[in-house]
């Protein structure tokens, strides 16, 4: 693939780790997953990062006590409850940036993105431990994106599905701007049952504005956003970790396409 984007700096040789709090909310639900109950913490302080929003932002400041996995359907997961979200919308750098600073601060929806990091996840049989330079040659099925934890239950997980519809372009495959190559996909990675649903049910909901010409802010007319199990999230190199709030005049192609659905 032709990677046309020059104003990322060169990553050095140092291979990512799988990310240590990137836990699956339902052990059946994907079978790559090398993480058990064991790893998953017991209590999380629910707060926004301090870097990007201050508390009153963030609607349970208070510790929020983690529930243990389960094999069957959890259909009465309560809102304190932590999940992750992964999203890839194009270069990470932006998908970041509009979640954690933008979404964070006009979110009116119960619950908070605790934390959360830049970095890639790709097939079960990508390579392991890629380096930015590895998923910048477009050749290991990874994808850029943004893996978060989060509270607030389905209602808080649907606002993240519709805000990441509004500062891409999902119609175009494998693209965002100038960035061209699988690695900067339109892509959701589902942690859980009841997050696939949710995300087929606004992707559904989405193409339906195209087609009715409610939304004409798009390139295209037919909305590509694939929707994939989750698998193994391995972080970005630290220099890479909230960058366009460290840099505010850095790279981005993403806009805000449309406010209200």
């Amino acid at each position: 693939m032709i990677k046309f984007r020059s104003k990322k700096p060169q990553q050095q040789k140092k291979k990512s780790t799988p990310n240590p709090f990137k836990i699956p909310v339902q052990e059946d639900f994907i079978a790559s997953t090398e993480y058990t109950s064991t790893n998953r913490p017991t209590t999380v302080n629910c707060r926004c990062d301090s870097d990007v929003a201050n508390d009153d932002l963030c609607p349970k400041s208070a510790s929020v006590v983690t529930q243990s996995l389960s094999k069957s359907h959890d259909t009465t997961a309560t809102k304190d409850k932590t999940e992750f979200a992964c999203f890839g919308a194009g270069c990470y750098w932006g998908t970041e940036k509009f979640f954690k600073h933008d979404f964070t601060a006009k979110n009116t929806v119960p619950g908070c993105i605790i934390r959360g990091e830049v970095g890639f996840m790709g097939p079960k049989t990508a390579k392991e431990n890629p380096t930015y330079n590895d998923v910048c040659m477009g050749s290991t099925g990874h994808v850029e994106v943004y893996n978060m934890e989060y509270t607030g239950g389905s209602e808080f997980y649907e606002a993240l599905v519709r805000y990441f519809f509004q500062f891409h372009d999902p119609t175009v495959l494998n693209k965002q701007g100038n960035d061209r190559g699988t690695q900067y996909a339109s892509v959701i990675y589902c942690y859980s049952d009841d997050q696939k649903e949710i995300a087929f049910k606004v992707k559904q909901e989405l193409q339906e504005r195209v087609d009715t010409g409610k939304l004409s802010c798009y390139l295209q007319k037919r909305v590509t956003t694939d929707v994939r199990n989750s698998t193994i999230f391995y972080p970005a190199h630290e220099e890479h970790q909230n960058y366009l709030i460290n840099n505010p005049n850095g790279y981005c192609n993403h806009r805000m396409r449309f406010t209200e659905w």
